[in-house]
């Protein structure tokens, strides 16, 4: 995914208790809530809780509902940096909603909820009563208003309404923006204030009308748009198709899946859990296969015979009715035979729609790119015993190799690595000061470099960067460095510069990410050593040494199939950091989980 233009301040994932202030029906369709409580800077279980910030149109809290039937209130424990303890109980508990208000002089926190029936949110609105409590978690993030380019789209369903409508309340006056937005009735339709130059179209769900169908239809302004859409997941696929018919950039695009169309109030938490526990071996495998041959969007999109979907898959019929077969024993799929025809129709389960979606985290972890990269651990053994990296899946090369021979590749996996930098890299530049008093020059290296340095000279003016790149035959170095990662008003205080391990930077500081990625763990000390710089900020994720998350050791030992390297441990950065001559000024955690060390050299 290519990273956002629309600029995220990333907070700690805060935890406080709200009680319920008022309750109020703006119509039908749609309850408003008003919460009030502990939204100031507080201590909770031994761990400060910053105040709740939320300045983003879109902004969005979990909110922990009470057990429907017992009505006991469990919460996440904080853990201490960033991060909340989320038990398998609060997964079930708690869902995601829009901040609709936040009044920080009132002490007040809006959230409308939309009306559609059933389900744990449903019935606690339906029901709310002012006093109740709840606790909420967030928001963690807060984008910036997307007016940076010549005009703003805006299109959802009721569930995106309440980020619509704060956003056209917030937009300066005159700024051109059109809204597409579909409500289930007539009388869900609400009157919407803004200063802004704003188009509003409204379509009705009863009467046959949806947003996708409606964007259409509207009338083009002049310029580059910003895109924002949210809404049933199935139903973007129709915006993500017309984006790219009309050609609007990547960085332009934002597009969230808010919910899913199914039958019942299936938890999409409780499904992708299910999903994570097929990953054993054949369903592993069968579920990798589906969505890279794209099963799934072939059957949302109408092939529900084992013919018409073979032939959108390019596949032999009766082989792929044995796939379906298992495919539908593992309930990715639902599978009906009917004997007056012999015949056979298949149809998405509630696990499958989750994959039908081609831009979903979900698939993107099961094909392209993400794929090649889970192979590396079929050769776990022989990672073990050489200690180094291994060759990808059955294969003969090693990522590194592949990479070399393949820039599309190489391409997609640091466009990867930038657009995680964006969940971090505000953090640390609002948070850390990773200058030098030897100087303004910073050095920038590992994943996601280029982001970094674009936010530290956002909020340092004064600062000059330099991205290290190891140069590749015909690429620019400014591309390999991911200059383009640098806002253009920024670019004049940023360079890209070759560098190999060992060569001294012309800084007086450094920042590296990730430094245990870089090379083989013994020989992070002398990369460190090697930058010639006075000060160092390392970011890190760190594993513990015992008792940790199975996911944060999963990296660990994938990052040893794939590239020989490791994650550290807390003692290993410091052994590091001692032994290339520098001393500890600070650790703190950055974002959600990352550590960030800064140090001085020694002499």
């Amino acid at each position: 995914m290519a990273r956002s233009s629309r600029y995220q301040d990333i907070y700690p994932i805060s935890l406080r208790e709200l009680e319920l202030l008022e309750v109020t029906d703006i119509n039908p369709g749609m309850r408003r809530l008003v919460f009030t409580g502990d939204l100031h800077a507080h201590e909770r279980d031994g761990v400060m809780m910053p105040e709740l910030i939320s300045d983003g149109f879109d902004d969005d809290v979990r909110i922990i509902f009470p057990h429907p039937d017992t009505g006991e209130r469990p919460y996440p424990t904080p853990l201490g940096d960033g991060n909340l303890d989320w038990t398998a109980e609060i997964k079930d508990l708690f869902r995601a909603y829009t901040v609709r208000a936040f009044d920080k002089e009132a002490g007040t926190l809006t959230i409308d909820f939309a009306r559609h029936g059933f389900g744990l949110a449903e019935d606690f609105s339906a029901n709310a009563t002012p006093g109740q409590k709840i606790w909420i978690a967030g928001p963690k993030n807060c984008g910036a208003l997307p007016i940076h380019t010549e005009w703003l789209l805006l299109v959802g369903d009721e569930t995106a309404l309440p980020a619509i409508s704060r956003c056209l309340e917030e937009l300066p006056e005159g700024h051109p923006v059109t809204a597409v937005i579909e409500v289930a009735e007539p009388e869900h339709i609400q009157q919407l204030a803004t200063r802004a130059d704003a188009r509003i179209h409204w379509c009705v769900r009863s009467k046959g009308e949806s947003f996708a169908e409606a964007l259409r239809h509207i009338t083009w302004r002049e310029g580059t748009p910003f895109l924002w859409a949210a809404g049933e997941a199935l139903k973007l696929r129709g915006v993500r198709a017309f984006a790219k018919e009309k050609d609007i950039p990547r960085e332009h695009i934002e597009i969230h899946g808010y919910w899913r169309e199914v039958g019942e109030d299936a938890s999409s938490t409780g499904a992708l859990m299910e999903l994570a526990e097929l990953a054993e071996t054949t369903p592993a495998i069968a579920l990798q296969a589906a969505a890279s041959l794209g099963i799934f969007p072939a059957i949302a999109d109408g092939a529900t015979s084992p013919q018409a979907l073979a032939e959108r898959c390019n596949l032999n019929p009766d082989t792929l009715l044995r796939f379906l077969r298992y495919l539908a024993s593992i309930n990715l799929v639902e599978l009906r035979f009917q004997e007056e025809d012999a015949s056979h129709h298949v149809q998405l389960s509630f696990l499958g729609a989750l994959l039908a979606d081609p831009e979903s985290p979900v698939n993107a972890r099961l094909t392209g790119l993400q794929a090649l990269l889970n192979q590396a651990m079929f050769r776990l053994e022989e990672a073990l015993r050489r200690d180094s990296a291994v060759p990808i899946g059955f294969g003969s090369e090693t990522l590194g190799q592949i990479l070399d021979n393949s820039p599309h590749l190489a391409f997609g996996l640091a466009e990867q690595e930038s657009a995680m930098a964006g969940w971090t890299a505000p953090a640390l530049a609002a948070n850390v000061n990773v200058l030098s008093t030897h100087g303004p020059t910073v050095a920038f290296l590992g994943p996601g470099a280029a982001v970094y340095a674009d936010e530290v000279l956002r909020a340092v003016p004064e600062a000059q960067g330099i991205i290290a790149a190891h140069s590749a035959p015909g690429v620019a170095l400014e591309q390999i460095a991911r200059l383009d990662d640098v806002n253009h008003v920024r670019r004049d205080r940023a360079q890209a510069q070759e560098w190999e391990a060992g060569h001294p930077f012309p800084a007086e500081a450094a920042v590296i990410v990730d430094p245990f990625s870089l090379a083989a763990p013994s020989q992070v000390p002398q990369i460190l050593a090697g930058l010639g710089v006075q000060k160092i900020t390392c970011i890190s994720a760190l594993v513990p040494e015992a008792g940790g998350d199975e996911h944060d050791y999963e990296q660990d030992l994938q990052c040893l199939c794939l590239r020989g390297t490791k994650v550290p441990t807390q003692r290993d950065l410091a052994r590091a950091i001692a032994e290339a001559g520098f001393v500890v000024e600070s650790a703190t955690w950055v974002g959600w989980g990352k550590h960030c060390i800064t140090a001085v050299r020694a002499d």
